[in-house]
């Protein structure tokens, strides 16, 4: 333990804590080894304050303090390994959400430009019929589809809506189209020009996607229609401002399901000046600013 001597003026040994030693305290200031001293003179009496204290002492002190630091710099150390390794885990999370994001964007973008570019842009208006078509992608690219074809007094037109968004849908849809495309060359009948597109979308349809569709084939001369219906809403008839369905005697099944599906279809007269609207689920599943179904 320390000891504390003071010396007179003349250096002898006034008092010393350490009681049983009388020597002089000469062993503390020589003996380094063991010993490290402190001294201060006391003014005005010009006497000597000595505090002889053991180096073991002071390196144990010194010793659990290092100790103790060294944890907290070591436990600081680890904090901030951890934090910068979820920082860097977070910032590698939020690129590849991004990384999604922009890939999501592409695949979109994508899709909308191939349904842009596989539908028509050029429409019928001449003093027999006007035929217009309008598609209008909300808040993701759908499967909605149209098309026609004119051959000399016959008109052929289909509408339809893919199962499913993006990519796929789009796909499905280019399909669908080219295959109305290439049928309608070749079958005289909207109900057999169904049921070609229909067993083509069958095949290896795995992932079990599906087309509504609706085919018409109009004589705008006699104003005679063929209409074929696959699943899809009756469309619209709409003559002096009065509207009725279009009636539908019955209902056949869709387009990419069961490829040997015998179609039915019927015939009406358009008369003159009377209109015949289409529509995707787009019109009829519309809603308000409230989400109510307009």
């Amino acid at each position: 333990e320390a000891v504390c001597l003071i010396y007179g003026t003349n250096g002898s040994l006034i008092a010393s804590s350490d009681s049983g030693n009388p020597e002089d305290g000469i062993q503390y200031k020589d003996d380094k080894k063991h010993w490290r001293v402190y001294s201060q003179t006391m003014s005005p009496m010009q006497m000597q304050l000595m505090i002889a204290v053991p180096n073991h002492i002071i390196w144990q002190s010194i010793k659990g303090r290092s100790l103790f630091t060294l944890f907290i710099l070591i436990l600081g150390i680890a904090i901030l390994i951890y934090l910068f390794r979820r920082i860097e885990k977070n910032r590698k999370a939020f690129l590849q959400v991004q990384n999604e994001q922009k890939l999501v964007q592409k695949e979109m973008q994508m899709a909308t430009n191939i349904q842009t570019s596989i539908l028509v842009h050029d429409f019928i208006d001449d003093d027999q019929l006007a035929l217009h078509a309008m598609l209008v992608p909300m808040q993701s690219v759908g499967g909605d589809l149209y098309d026609f074809y004119r051959d000399g007094d016959v008109v052929t037109f289909i509408i339809g809506d893919v199962s499913g968004k993006g990519m796929p849908a789009a796909m499905f849809m280019s399909a669908a189209v080219t295959l109305f495309g290439s049928a309608v060359k070749h079958h005289q009948s909207p109900k057999a020009i169904m049921e070609e597109i229909n067993a083509t979308l069958s095949q290896n349809n795995s992932s079990m996607m599906f087309v509504t569709a609706w085919i018409g084939q109009l004589h705008p001369s006699t104003g005679q229609l063929t209409y074929c219906n696959a699943g899809h809403l009756p469309p619209i008839l709409v003559k002096d401002g009065q509207c009725r369905w279009l009636e539908l005697k019955e209902t056949n099944t869709l387009l990419g399901i069961d490829g040997d599906y015998h179609f039915s279809e019927q015939s009406i007269t358009i008369d003159h000046g009377e209109q015949i609207i289409i529509f995707t689920d787009g019109v009829s599943e519309a809603e308000n600013a409230q989400k109510e179904l307009r």
